[in-house]
């Protein structure tokens, strides 16, 4: 957990710059890998949390009753997992809808319409086209399809926990 936590506390960039130095090339593989590593250490973190918060009587128990280790980690482990796991779930959703600031620094939402996400969208509408009403409104249908997919994710993973 000592080296997630260390991980996460270098810059996205410096992280990118060295696994260009680390692979040798630049390009889709050292951002993607960068990506990668970025959007696992939430879901590390949360996972290490709820194993951590499974007592140890409660695995011993579902082994003497000769529950296999799958069986142990679908029926006693899973459900404690599930809680945080929903909860990054739902925030790296919402940091994807409303990424923006490290798109547009990079790219500007260009070359052409590559890297156009839903942000750099609203962002032209508004204040290239200056159609402020549009843009408000599509903000808000983000908003809304925000809301829509966290309620979805709650509905099927989250369980609550008998104790």
């Amino acid at each position: 957990m000592a080296a997630v936590g260390v991980l996460q506390t270098v810059p996205s960039l410096a992280l990118l710059a060295f696994l260009i130095a680390l692979l040798g090339v630049i390009g889709f593989v050292p951002a993607l890998l960068a990506l990668f590593v970025y959007a696992l250490l939430p879901v590390v973190r949360n996972t290490h949390a709820g194993l951590a918060s499974v007592a140890a009587g409660q695995g011993l128990a579902a082994a003497a009753l000769g529950l296999q280790p799958a069986q142990v980690l679908r029926h006693v482990q899973l459900p404690y997992l599930l809680p945080g796991l929903t909860a990054v779930l739902i925030l790296r959703s919402a940091d994807i809808l409303k990424l923006f600031d490290m798109v547009f620094t990079m790219t500007r939402g260009g070359p052409g319409a590559a890297t156009d996400l839903i942000s750099i969208y609203i962002q032209r509408v508004g204040f290239r086209i200056f159609d402020m009403g549009t843009a408000s409104a599509q903000a808000i249908l983000l908003l809304i399809l925000t809301i829509v997919i966290s309620r979805l994710f709650i509905k099927v993973f989250y369980r609550e926990i008998d104790a």
